[in-house]
């Protein structure tokens, strides 16, 4: 496990743990082979997992926040509308 540095309040990306992409396709292929786990609910389960660190991270409830920082909006979202 690494020491988590933050870099103006976020995670430095050095802590983000990687694996190749031969490594992540035999993960994969494990959980659905042997342990019968769907791709949809892997998928989802990484969907949760990302909001809950962003949520950590920017500080509590993000409904009717706004993502992005483009100045014309492009690219931004309304999380939770």
């Amino acid at each position: 496990m690494t020491a988590q540095v933050k870099i103006d309040g976020h995670l430095a990306s050095s802590d983000v743990p990687s694996v190749t992409a031969a490594r992540m396709a035999e993960v994969d292929r494990l959980a659905i082979d042997t342990y019968g786990i769907t791709l949809l609910q892997m998928m989802e389960q990484a969907g949760s997992h990302l909001a809950e660190v962003v949520r950590r991270e920017i500080g509590g409830d993000l409904r009717g926040r706004r993502a992005g920082s483009h100045p014309r909006g492009a690219g931004r979202t309304n999380m939770g509308a």
